[in-house]
């Protein structure tokens, strides 16, 4: 994904029918990472490129689709976050039809899929992020909202004074 956002200009056509090609064979996997980057991927695809129109539309069309036939809860929440970051008033129109299909197909509403885009940041525990850093954890606490504590702890669940040299070496 990365390529096609340095990409200086549109692909080929043969290339973007090989990658259309390679997101439409994604509708077989419901993997939450394969959505994740479909989800991107199609973003990227309707980057705009001054001049020349979007990225690779085509691409960018099949990866709607694709998310609207998975039809999985992580599929519904890349379309609500699609809603928010693609512009364009005929594919904001694609991404509302397949967001209102899907809602309805997997009996979720709305407002349900609304908060599911919200991103939890990795947190496995609520305002408890846990990172592991070498031979040690680094846990970030949210104690309110103006306050967070950073807490380093080893292995052996001993918590540290300060983070290890290898941390601060590393990282």
């Amino acid at each position: 994904i990365e390529a096609l956002r340095l990409h200086p200009a549109r692909f080929q056509d043969q290339n973007t029918e090989l990658l259309r090609g390679l997101v439409w064979f994604c509708i077989f996997f419901k993997d939450k990472e394969l959505v994740r980057a479909l989800g991107q991927l199609c973003v990227t695809s309707f980057k705009k490129i001054a001049g020349l129109g979007y990225l690779a539309q085509k691409v960018g069309n099949a990866c709607l689709l694709v998310l609207g036939e998975i039809a999985s809860e992580e599929s519904m929440t890349q379309l609500g976050i699609l809603r928010y970051k693609l512009k364009g008033k005929a594919i904001q129109n694609t991404v509302e039809k397949t967001y209102q299909k899907l809602s309805a197909q997997i009996g979720i509403s709305q407002e349900e899929i609304d908060e599911m885009t919200i991103s939890d940041f990795g947190m496995e525990e609520m305002g408890i992020l846990n990172e592991i850093m070498g031979e040690v954890i680094a846990r970030l606490t949210i104690v309110d909202t103006s306050r967070i504590e950073l807490a380093w702890i080893r292995k052996d669940g001993k918590e540290l004074k300060s983070p290890p040299a290898a941390v601060k070496e590393q990282y």
